[in-house]
């Protein structure tokens, strides 16, 4: 049985890479048509089953994506980021909007997701995987390596892939677990509190972390090349409906 699900979705980035209208956040940029945050709506929300509002961050100097999220789901939470700081800080911040009985699915607003988490979903904080990632993709984003289900650790941007499948920036966490983010060490040269080194940091104190498998097309849009990929996935998909059939878009005004 799937637990209820409170869904989080991370808009900080700008998108300076992608060559697009200055000021334009990545979350925006459109492919397939339509904005990158908007296939993520239509991919999360159907998912969303708390009684509490799903939630949306963005940064403080940011002006677009509020006004995006307000007008496709009038009853989100907004929480603003003062400095883009990282994912793991971003995430500190919702904690008090976080429902205490229900899982976050947390989303990056930069993938394109073309498929599905097959059921059943773990119960235990989870780490999006992709078993058929390229090993070019593996090292643009980060790896993670298992045993079983279980996540031994976690690899930005890794060199050497050997025994390493790729992970995706959707995670599936409880609140007690994003407050304990705190702790988790600061990258020294960067000063951002990164989600990958937090959850690594807090495996290595005990907490249990197992892969959350994606299983279809996936795409983490940093790059132009990214952006011509998405594209290309979306294009298929006009001809295929083998892998991903879009929803009824939600507003959840109620």
């Amino acid at each position: 049985m799937r637990p209820s699900i409170q869904v989080l979705f991370v808009c900080g980035g700008m998108g300076s890479r992608l060559r697009r209208a200055p000021g334009i956040p990545k979350s925006l940029v459109p492919v397939g048509g339509r904005a990158l945050l908007d296939h993520l709506f239509d991919f999360a929300l159907p998912l969303h089953t708390s009684a509490e509002p799903p939630i949306v961050i963005a940064r403080a100097d940011d002006t677009h994506v509020p006004a995006f999220v307000t007008q496709r789901i009038s009853r989100a939470h907004l929480v603003y980021q003062p400095n883009p700081d990282g994912v793991a800080n971003a995430l500190i911040l919702t904690t008090d909007a976080l429902d205490p009985t229900s899982m976050t699915l947390v989303l990056l607003g930069d993938l394109v997701l073309l498929g599905t988490f097959p059921e059943p979903w773990p119960t235990h904080p989870a780490v999006g995987t992709w078993h058929n990632a390229a090993p070019d993709t593996i090292r643009r984003n980060f790896g993670v390596r298992l045993t079983g289900s279980q996540i031994l650790l976690m690899r930005e941007k890794p060199k050497d892939i050997e025994d390493l499948v790729c992970g995706i920036g959707v995670y599936l966490l409880t609140r007690d677990i994003i407050r304990q983010f705190v702790h988790a060490p600061v990258d020294a040269s960067t000063c951002e509190r990164q989600i990958t080194s937090a959850l690594d940091y807090l495996s290595g104190t005990g907490v249990t972390l197992v892969e959350f498998p994606f299983v279809g097309e996936y795409v983490n849009v940093n790059s132009a090349n990214d952006l011509a990929a998405a594209e290309l996935a979306f294009s298929k998909l006009q001809n295929t409906s083998d892998v991903w059939t879009p929803v009824e878009r939600p507003l959840l005004d109620t």
